[in-house]
């Protein structure tokens, strides 16, 4: 016998999901959940849920679920897969490489990968080269970085020459570097 604990669905824009990148869960359709006694957050096989009582996080939960774009918590079946949807939900798409390209040249004739971009975390405009990447490619960790942005629309994927990192930044936060 399984012991039961209290917790709460989290809708998706609750979630911390950068920290789900990091474990390793066995297949199935997850959900994320908050543990009220532990006051911790986590990823949980939908079939060990049981709902009891209604109202709240609940029903936007199934109204996330039911949105277009998602098809339901079914097609949830690993912690990276939850991360992409979450990205989609958020209104959230990797524009095509050609169109940041042109983006970040400004029209000049010659594109380059050499940009700046506006770093959430510092708050200001750093040398950054566009990447070439479809999302298929994007490490988990880099999609969950999207939550430093609440920006919906075309994102592009970025190297930062400061940290030697890779992020999501919109796309309107891409600029030609001077």
């Amino acid at each position: 016998s399984q012991a039961i604990y209290d917790a709460e669905i989290l809708i998706p824009r609750c979630a911390t999901w950068k920290e789900y990148g990091k474990k390793t869960y066995k297949p199935g359709p997850l959900i994320p959940v908050w543990w009220t006694e532990e006051e911790s957050e986590s990823l949980v096989h939908l079939w060990r849920c049981r709902v009891i009582g209604k109202g709240g996080p609940i029903e936007e939960w199934e109204t996330f679920c039911n949105r277009k774009e998602v098809e339901a918590a079914n097609n949830i079946k690993s912690p990276r897969d939850a991360l992409v949807q979450a990205f989609s939900a958020a209104g959230k798409y990797l524009v095509n490489f050609s169109v940041a390209l042109s983006h970040a040249s400004n029209g000049k004739d010659k594109a380059s990968t050499d940009c700046k971009c506006f770093d959430a975390d510092s708050g200001s405009w750093i040398r950054a080269d566009l990447v070439d990447l479809c999302m298929d490619k994007i490490p988990s960790r880099v999609i969950a970085g999207h939550l430093s942005y609440r920006e919906s629309g075309p994102y592009a994927l970025v190297y930062w020459h400061d940290d030697a990192s890779l992020e999501l930044v919109p796309l309107r936060f891409v600029r030609p570097r001077d």
